[in-house]
């Protein structure tokens, strides 16, 4: 897998980087995915996030808590998950991401701030567009409210799947850029 963002690398494939990550800078330091995007994996997630089974992320906290654990990522100071803007949290009812950050912060006993970071922009469902699209849909979407809350801290960024990176690198962006040291995200699939 690649060492940078962890999606699977085809067999025989010489660098240890996919070429995604070869060709464009990440604003990130690593990328823990622990499951592929396919088959049962991508039918359970849809159904977390579209089918108002908020449930799910008993099942899923325990995957992403080892996959942690596994990893070589320590001292992380502050959980932070990718947050959604209003009008899906009141659509939806809930922010996947959160729910899956309560678990792990609870579980690694890390602290979570899910009031410091925001999505301020309304944008486009991400999967419907092409990395371009999806970069442009989510420049400048995020705000940290009070950067002394995130300066020289080591953040663990949760989000539920890993496609092109735009979403959590425009995340991480924004979050280097009010004073984090180091973002690592953390997310279900790739």
């Amino acid at each position: 897998k690649c060492i940078l963002c962890g999606k699977p690398l085809e067999l025989g494939y010489l660098p240890d980087k996919c070429p995604d990550c070869i060709k464009f800078n990440h604003y990130f330091e690593e990328v823990i995915s622990p499951l592929e995007y396919t088959g049962l994996v991508k039918e359970a997630i849809y159904k977390y996030k579209y089918g108002k089974k908020a449930y799910m992320y008993k099942a899923f906290g325990p995957i992403l808590v080892q996959a942690f654990k596994e990893s070589d990522i320590n001292d992380i100071d502050i959980i932070v998950p990718v947050p959604l803007h209003r009008s899906k949290i009141a659509y939806r009812g809930f922010n996947q991401s959160e729910l899956l950050c309560r678990y792990i912060s609870k579980e690694l006993k890390i602290p979570l701030d899910t009031k410091n970071f925001k999505r301020i922009k309304k944008t486009k469902i991400q999967n419907e567009l092409d990395k371009k699209e999806r970069i442009k849909n989510v420049k400048d979407a995020f705000k940290v409210v009070d950067n002394h809350v995130f300066k020289n801290k080591k953040i663990l960024l949760v989000d539920d799947i890993y496609t092109t990176g735009a979403t959590v690198d425009e995340c991480s962006k924004t979050l280097l850029k009010a004073g984090v040291n180091k973002v690592y995200v953390l997310t279900l699939a790739t």
